[in-house]
């Protein structure tokens, strides 16, 4: 089992558990994700929208979308992730926030490419 798994299912057991371990477990999944590189998190990127994401809270699916989309922008590079990362933020993100950060990391990608 790969380090963002076992921090996703620490998680999600503290979750579904009544012990006092949620906020360890959500500072553990959130340090996870962001330690994470572009590489690591593009399988759970791949599975944004899926039922096998659904157990996990939308802050930490937004979290790995940001996460993924700015590594890739800091390397101009784009792919079919990167556009499913945004379009995640665009639908589920914070209003105003996340949806700007979408549209911003698409037109950069876009200008890059030209």
């Amino acid at each position: 089992m790969n380090w963002i798994q076992s921090g996703i299912d620490g998680l999600l057991k503290a979750m579904s558990s009544n012990d006092s371990g949620k906020a360890d477990a959500l500072d553990h999944c959130i340090w996870t994700v962001l330690s994470s590189s572009a590489d690591e998190l593009e399988p759970y990127v791949a599975n944004l929208w899926s039922e096998t994401m659904d157990e996990l809270p939308i802050s930490i699916q937004c979290l790995i979308a940001k996460q993924y989309a700015l590594e890739k922008l800091a390397y101009a590079e784009s792919n079919e992730f990167v556009e499913k990362a945004c379009g995640f933020l665009a639908a589920h993100g914070e209003p105003g926030i996340d949806k700007a950060l979408s549209g911003t990391i698409e037109k950069l990608l876009f200008i890059n490419r030209a």
